[in-house]
């Protein structure tokens, strides 16, 4: 029996590297890993500046601290 494997499974970041220090730039898809929705959502909170985020060549980059922020503000919301 073949092993099948999902690219998509392949491509998720681990939990275990949530432990950002707050200068690190992160990925679309590491943010969207981290707080566990899809990189459309990511790019939709970027668009609407929720998170803040800066350019390098054509990727998009995020801040650990700035995705912070906003986890932060968003507890305050409930």
């Amino acid at each position: 029996m073949a092993i099948v494997r999902s690219s998509r499974l392949e491509n998720m970041v681990s939990p275990a590297t949530y432990r950002y220090a707050d200068d690190e730039a992160l990925t679309v898809r590491e943010v969207a890993a981290w707080l566990r929705v899809s990189r459309n959502t990511v790019f939709a909170l970027l668009r609407t500046r929720d998170i803040e985020s800066f350019t390098v060549g054509r990727s998009r980059r995020i801040l650990a601290s700035d995705v912070r922020v906003y986890m932060e503000q968003r507890k305050g919301h409930e």
